[in-house]
């Protein structure tokens, strides 16, 4: 039953698209946030996860359609390696690059609680004698923003399927927190995906608004108790 819990969610965000007539995700580090794009805005974001052996990168582009819609696309999991460069291994799905399409729909239940529910879904990259499999990450997270937003918090409930996660737990648990250090210059940036999976990390960083809307983020990561995950370090560019 959980491998349709996908098409489940498709269907209820098919369905809130019809109803408002109106359809992409940002991320605090690894964790979606409900903060919907704005509508004909653009979002651009850049990750690098950097650790002994190689690089893994991540880009999303996400346009806010109006109606607390979004929509884009996400290049994950793109993996540098430093002796060999962009491997593809079959019999690691989870570790190669995948090319997904991301929705979400956010419900505005009060101007300081917003839930939201979302996707991302497509396909892994493959050489040509290897099996291209179905990705899916759904979600659903609720956003709260405390003190005209000084202090963001996003929690949440998600499920990754094996290629998207790997090989253990397929559910779980995330949380973020976004503090204002000092405004529109410094914020403290963390969260964290709980289970046993190439996912399940702790994240903390430094966030930097820069000019023209551009924002930095500068930040270490932490496997997850129970995962086996390397400690790295993150670099994020991300612009509104």
């Amino acid at each position: 039953m959980p491998k349709y819990i996908h098409v489940f969610l498709l269907v209820i965000i098919a369905i809130a698209y019809a109803q408002t007539n109106g359809l992409a995700q940002r991320n605090l580090i690894d964790v979606p946030s409900s903060e919907i794009v704005e509508a004909k805005k653009l979002f651009f974001q850049e990750q690098g996860v950097l650790t002994k052996e190689d690089i893994n990168t991540s880009t999303i582009f996400t346009y806010g359609l109006g109606h607390n819609f979004e929509v884009g696309l996400t290049v994950y999991q793109l993996v540098f390696q430093r002796s060999q460069g962009v491997v593809i291994d079959a019999g690691s799905p989870d570790d190669n690059p995948d090319f997904l399409i991301n929705m979400q729909k956010g419900f505005t239940l009060s101007d300081w609680l917003t839930l939201g529910i979302g996707t991302r879904s497509g396909i892994n990259a493959a050489r040509s004698d290897q099996k291209i499999t179905f990705v899916n990450f759904d979600f659903l997270n609720s956003h709260i923003s405390i003190n005209d937003d000084q202090l963001k918090l996003v929690a949440g409930l998600y499920y990754a399927n094996d290629a998207y996660a790997g090989q253990g737990t397929n559910w779980g648990g995330m949380a973020g927190i976004d503090l204002t250090l000092v405004q529109d210059k410094l914020n403290l940036i963390g969260d964290m995906l709980t289970g046993d999976t190439s996912l399940s990390v702790f994240n903390a960083g430094i966030q930097i608004s820069l000019p023209k809307e551009w924002k930095l983020i500068l930040g270490a990561q932490f496997p997850f108790p129970g995962s086996d995950n390397s400690e790295a370090g993150v670099i994020q560019i991300s612009k509104n």
